[in-house]
């Protein structure tokens, strides 16, 4: 199986088993609840009963908004070290290179934010949910397919306090659609304020003797009343939820309105726990990230993360550098190519769109626009691939510089000795692999006797000829490898700019995949990648 089916079979687990976790979640409240009522059948008993079912809606529609930006940022920074890999090393190159390390950062930010939010979202289902399930359990024994001859009895809408209503075949009952999907819709603030439930008022209640009395918010007693719902008895008292029943049948009103006063959790109380983790998830929102490339490269915490890293960068290529001159380098490096404020972000990106990358999946492999890189799997694989052949154009370079050094130091007389340093660094290659890296290098499995990895004959002739023109005038060489453009001078420059590459790209590389499995948990794919590349 390939890496690719490999990431892709588990971005398919990870959005199964986030299904799965909020169906569990919501199967258990709705199980716990119900205890002997038909579910299908509950209805909402007040306002309260309505905003609580928002809960899972709510958590939901947070965690799906999180997907997008997500793989926006990921396709970004794919595309940003692609290119940075077939680009010389200039300052813009830094800054690019930067711009995708702090994507990694503030990805991995996000995703901690996320996990946090996901964690106290599914307290929040369940708290809401029981207490949705104690105020809208008491009236379900009004079963809609209950009836005493001709009269059904559900939760109507006719009127400010009736608590239920006796028409024919049902007529004004209250429905519910109980389709859990994405909303993104909030409780209002008079409803939900941060130290309770806005539910107006309703005046004690008492009831004495037979008949009915009943609220929009759960509580009734029932003395003949004619319904098979619950036995025919007298005094027939149902309260929860908001309700409390005292004494001689007097039920009066919970004070919703200060139940997290101090901002504090009360765990014990499930009415108070319920408006806290529902408040959190009115207010709270898990994801900062925009959703497109400009706007991403725009965005503060990138900007800041971008400068940090521009920074070590700077450290990391000379260790002396001062801290003044570390923030004055930075600010101008940042404010030259990814100046929020400007153009100069959405002209960068048009720049590297139009440039051209090989196409992976295609055979043979074409070059094609970054433009048309729309996937984030496809951008993950011009990745790799970008970074494989990088390290073959670097064992390449190292060879070459080798060469070219040998090469400086060479006189008319000494050609031959320069074409056997050569011939040595080919012999000294023991395995094929390492063999077939070095393109100056051919080797001969059959051989059963000497070195298996020798230099090519075409490399020799180059190289006498080389070392006729070399080391006599002492020269500047030039080279250029493909698309890299690199300019290599005698004395090893093209090998330090590529190693120096490589190694500022495996520290960020090793962030960028390891926040990979921390986003998809996806273990194989570090196996791979991060130590098959790095």
């Amino acid at each position: 199986m390939s890496w690719a089916t490999r990431y892709k079979t588990g971005w398919r687990c990870i959005n199964l088993a986030i299904s799965v976790v909020l169906a569990l979640t919501l199967l258990q409240h709705t199980y716990a609840a119900k205890e002997g009522v038909k579910e299908a059948n509950w209805q909402p008993l007040c306002k309260l009963g309505l905003n609580l079912r928002k809960a899972p809606k709510l958590a939901r529609h947070h965690i799906q908004s999180f997907k997008p930006a997500i793989h926006e940022a990921d396709k970004l920074a794919s595309k940003l070290l692609t290119y940075a890999l077939n680009a010389p090393w200039t300052n813009e190159t830094l800054a690019i290179t930067a711009a995708a390390a702090a994507l990694m950062d503030v990805m991995q930010t996000e995703l901690d934010r996320l996990v946090n939010y996901a964690d106290k979202a599914a307290g929040a289902i369940a708290t809401t949910s029981a207490l949705r399930g104690e105020i809208e359990e008491l009236l379900t024994v009004l079963d809609t397919g209950h009836s005493n001859s001709a009269t059904s009895f559900c939760l109507g809408n006719a009127g400010a306090t009736s608590a239920w209503s006796g028409k024919v075949n049902g007529e004004n009952c209250i429905t519910q659609n109980w389709e859990h999907d994405a909303d993104g819709t909030v409780i209002p603030g008079t409803e939900l304020t941060p130290a309770g439930f806005n539910v107006a008022a309703v005046p004690n209640l008492i009831e004495t003797g037979g008949g009915k009395t009943a609220t929009m918010c759960g509580y009734f007693q029932s003395g003949n009343v004619g319904t098979t719902a619950h036995a025919k008895t007298s005094n027939v008292k149902l309260a929860g939820g908001i309700w409390v029943q005292g004494a001689n049948d007097n039920v009066a009103q919970q004070n919703l309105q200060a139940l997290t006063p101090a901002g504090t959790r009360t765990a014990t109380e499930l009415t108070a726990a319920a408006h806290f983790d529902m408040y959190f998830l009115n207010t709270e929102k898990p994801l900062n990230l925009p959703t497109s490339e400009e706007s991403l490269l725009k965005d503060s915490s990138v900007q800041a993360a971008t400068k940090a890293i521009v920074k070590n960068i700077l450290k990391l290529k000379d260790p002396e550098i001062t801290a003044a001159a570390q923030e004055a380098q930075s600010t101008k490096i940042i404010k030259d190519y990814l100046d929020s404020a400007g153009t100069k972000i959405k002209d960068l990106l048009a720049k590297i769109d139009n440039e051209d990358t090989t196409d992976v999946e295609a055979k043979p492999q074409p070059r094609r626009k970054f433009s048309t890189i729309t996937k984030t799997t496809k951008a993950h694989e011009t990745l790799v691939y970008a970074v494989v052949n990088t390290r073959a154009l670097l064992a390449e370079a190292n060879a070459r510089a080798d060469e070219l050094t040998a090469a400086a130091k060479l006189t008319g007389n000494k050609k031959q000795d320069h074409v056997k340093s050569a011939e040595q660094t080919c012999n000294e290659l023991k395995e094929k692999s390492d063999c077939d890296t070095n393109n100056k290098c051919t080797y001969d499995k059959t051989k059963e006797n000497g070195k298996k990895c020798t230099l090519r004959n075409e490399e020799k002739e180059k190289l006498e000829k080389e070392s006729q023109e070399t080391g006599k005038d002492g020269k500047t060489n030039t080279n250029t490898t493909g698309s890299n453009s690199f300019v290599v001078k005698k004395n090893a420059s093209f090998a330090c700019i590529f190693a120096y590459m490589m190694k500022l790209l495996t520290v960020i590389g090793k962030g960028f995949l390891i926040l990979f499995i921390k986003i998809w948990y996806y273990e194989e794919f570090l196996n791979l990648i991060a130590f098959d590349i790095f």
